[in-house]
């Protein structure tokens, strides 16, 4: 898992930070040939007196299954031309 800021409260936005991109990719999986690749986001519960790390976000869906909150995205290396 990479860091990506510190813990926010729910309903706050953290600020931009630079994330560094491996262009091998985890595992050395690489960019493919359009220079996409995709990461997968998983949300951690850190308690904010203590620091105690609660575990995975997790959610309760209409049919009362409980289920792990992730997301992803695609980063993109490119070009520049002047």
């Amino acid at each position: 898992y990479e860091p990506v800021g510190t813990p926010i409260a729910f309903g706050e936005a953290t600020d931009f930070i630079p994330v560094d991109i491996d262009k091998e990719g985890p595992g050395g999986s690489g960019f493919n040939t359009a220079g996409s690749q995709r990461r997968d986001v998983c949300f951690f519960r850190i308690d904010g007196q203590t620091g105690e790390n609660k575990g995975q976000l997790q959610y309760t869906n209409a049919k009362g299954n409980v289920g792990t909150f992730t997301d992803y995205w695609n980063w993109a290396i490119g070009r520049g031309y002047l």
